[in-house]
């Protein structure tokens, strides 16, 4: 069994924007001094004049989306973790902050628990994309059998999230339990 809990959306991402000259990267430059702010922010997000290898060879050619990211190391992860499943057996699971091909831009980065720009401190600060499970499943075309994604509320749900609450509840030795409503909306 291999997991990969909050993994992927780690890995580096190539941002790329639908021009009238057609895609084009979204790059990181270094502003000239005198457009430093009083944050510190020097670096800022510029696009590509012409196509980059990026904007020509990791766009799915129907693409509709004004902006998408695309990540190419997790795509080449998810194959490897095919070959080891078809010649070994077993079953991956990967849960991860994603959607399913719907969204375009969730670069962020967060320092001391709150959301900052990416720009700010680069190196200090944790960076994050949101996985776009749509692609890693392109990736695998037909070579390996895919489930999901499903939300993380159907997931707790089917795991037994519930009689699990129940069980900690039953065991509990405070003399006063404070017992939190909790809703798992949309799971059937």
């Amino acid at each position: 069994m291999i997991f990969a809990h909050e993994f992927f959306d780690a890995l580096p991402v190539h941002k790329l924007k639908k021009t009238e000259k057609g895609w084009r990267e979204i790059l990181i430059d270094i502003k000239d001094s005198n457009e430093i702010p009083e944050n510190g922010e020097e670096l800022r997000y510029i696009i590509s004049r012409e196509s980059t290898p990026a904007s020509k060879l990791l766009l799915d050619p129907e693409e509709q989306k004004e902006e998408v990211e695309v990540c190419p190391d997790a795509g080449l992860l998810v194959k490897e973790l095919s070959v080891l499943i078809k010649e070994n057996g077993g079953a991956a699971l990967i849960i991860d902050y994603g959607h399913n091909g719907t969204e375009g831009d969730t670069l962020r980065a967060f320092k001391k628990h709150r959301q900052v720009s990416p720009l700010i401190t680069p190196g200090e600060c944790d960076v994050t994309c949101d996985v776009d499970f749509s692609y890693l499943k392109k990736q695998l075309g037909k070579e390996i059998l895919v489930y999901g994604p499903v939300q993380q509320n159907f997931f707790l749900k089917n795991m037994g999230i519930e009689l699990r609450l129940n069980k900690l509840l039953q065991n509990c030795s405070k003399k006063s339990i404070f017992v939190f409503n909790i809703k798992l909306q949309n799971a059937s």
